[in-house]
């Protein structure tokens, strides 16, 4: 699990950084956050618990920009595990479902198809 986002906060002496924005995404998740009816302003309102106003507003861009780069990311997984399911094979059948998963994914894109697919259905480690 990544660190958590007051760890990474007072490791780079309070600079708001991608990896400050994703630890607060993954908190707003972690609590159930609903990203397809969400905004942008309420990730910022989420850094505004840790950082003032005006260092958020100077980061709005960045924060815009990983808020995009994390929709994206859910819906590709979203749309991986309708693909999964759709096939009728047992996640844990690695070969059989990679082998069906090719068909849908170039080959440069197979790594994240397999790591995402053992991370929605728990088969870490």
């Amino acid at each position: 699990k990544p660190p958590s986002i007051e760890e990474v906060h007072w490791a780079v002496d309070q600079a708001i950084s991608k990896e400050i924005i994703r630890q607060a995404l993954f908190k707003m998740t972690e609590n159930g956050y609903d990203f397809e009816a969400g905004r942008v302003e309420d990730l910022m309102a989420e850094l505004e618990k840790d950082f003032e106003r005006p260092r958020v507003e100077g980061q709005a861009e960045l924060i815009r920009r990983v808020w995009v780069e994390y929709i994206v990311e859910l819906k590709r997984k979203e749309w991986l595990r309708h693909l999964v399911e759709a096939s009728g094979i047992d996640p844990r059948e690695t070969v059989q479902l990679m082998r069906h998963l090719s068909q849908h994914y170039p080959k440069r894109e197979m790594r994240w198809v397999y790591n995402t697919v053992r991370a929605l259905y728990g088969l870490e480690g």
